[in-house]
């Protein structure tokens, strides 16, 4: 009776070290693997900035260029800065759980970690303003995108947050006093977060739909900007400076 329960939970031990080996070796390989792998950043448009802590990944758009819809539905009151002041917005979606239990990684659970990857479960929208471009964060790449592209984005973003159709068909929905400063909030969302939808997918997703070069699919910040390195840079002399071809390297 103890042999076959022990070779019982032997069977699982494996399986689940063999579901996790084939996950990690899927998103490594389909991290590597781009979207979009011929796009270049338009000489002149739309800025948009891709930023990460090494975790999570956030858009961030210039204030100005916000769509006018945006502007309307967004309290910029409830943000610390004045109107003046406020010059970016940083917009992430992400695990409720992980977003309100865990404002710095020394709190992190391993519960909270373990609902947030196999459990699907609810989502939230953060935003954050910025008085500067953040370009402190580890990762740092910024865009530049046509109109129609900028666009594409914006709807992904857009679309992202759950709407309170009963106060207004683009009203969103603030979490009073969530905010880890006076200059981020959190916002109800819509989708389910779990490992293989997490907030590096859903920036990668966003990339995808505005024509960037993306990865196929990655559950992590590195693959996101694995390919954004890979862009080519205009120079001077409209020449890349990397190879437009060198796709795999």
């Amino acid at each position: 009776m103890i042999l076959s329960v022990l070779i019982f939970i032997g069977k699982i031990v494996i399986g689940f070290l063999a579901y996790v080996v084939l996950y990690f070796s899927m998103a490594f390989l389909l991290s590597w693997l781009p979207k979009h792998r011929h796009y270049t950043n338009s000489e002149e448009g739309y800025e948009v900035y891709v930023i990460s802590n090494g975790v999570h990944t956030d858009f961030v758009l210039p204030t100005e260029h916000l769509p006018v819809e945006w502007k309307r539905n967004i309290n910029f009151d409830d943000f610390e800065y004045s109107k003046e002041e406020l010059k970016y917005m940083g917009f992430g979606w992400g695990d409720r759980g992980f977003y309100l239990d865990t404002p710095s990684w020394a709190e992190l659970k391993l519960s909270t970690a373990v609902n947030a990857l196999f459990i699907p479960s609810p989502t939230l929208m953060h935003i954050k303003a910025f008085d500067k471009i953040p370009e402190e964060n580890k990762n740092f790449e910024k865009l530049t995108l046509t109109s129609i592209q900028f666009s594409n984005l914006c709807d992904h973003i857009w679309g992202s947050f759950s709407k309170n159709h009963i106060a207004g068909p683009n009203i969103i929905t603030l979490l009073p006093n969530k905010g880890y400063t006076p200059n981020d909030n959190f916002y109800h969302a819509r989708g389910s977060y779990h490992m293989f939808n997490t907030c590096n997918f859903w920036v990668n997703n966003g990339l995808r739909k505005a024509g960037v070069r993306t990865s196929i699919w990655t559950p992590v910040d590195r693959g996101v900007f694995y390919q954004l390195k890979k862009i080519p840079v205009w120079n001077q002399n409209q020449i890349f400076d990397n190879n437009q071809n060198d796709d795999y390297k």
